[in-house]
């Protein structure tokens, strides 16, 4: 119980990395909701590896894709004192904000707000 606690007062220690691991978090998010909406409306996954996780998991496939993430996120933010880790944390947030906006523009192409 007592290294839980450790990684929590870790984080806390760092504003910056629990503000990139919220970030990611909540962009993981976005890119499930929005990667179900997209493919409800025809489009597919490029992603082997969700697309993967999608053939075996169906509808459910944002539960274990969030989970997965969630856990790393959650490992890495427990070690604010390691360069490496930010530099992963602020590497996935970069990536996973490109994805969002790269969902958008396909969202854009479907439903044109123009």
């Amino acid at each position: 119980m007592a290294d839980w606690l450790h990684v929590l007062r870790a984080r806390r220690d760092s504003p910056l990395v629990f503000f990139l691991a919220v970030l990611v978090v909540i962009l993981n998010l976005a890119d499930a909701v929005f990667t179900d909406f997209i493919l409800a409306h025809g489009g597919w996954e490029v992603n082997p590896i969700a697309r993967a996780a999608i053939a075996a998991f169906g509808d459910s496939f944002w539960i274990w894709k969030y989970a997965v993430v969630s856990l790393s996120v959650l490992l890495l933010s427990g070690f604010v004192h390691v360069r490496l880790a930010k530099v992963c944390l602020g590497l996935a947030a970069v990536l996973y904000g490109a994805v969002t906006v790269w969902h958008l523009i396909l969202i854009d192409s479907l439903y044109p707000l123009l």
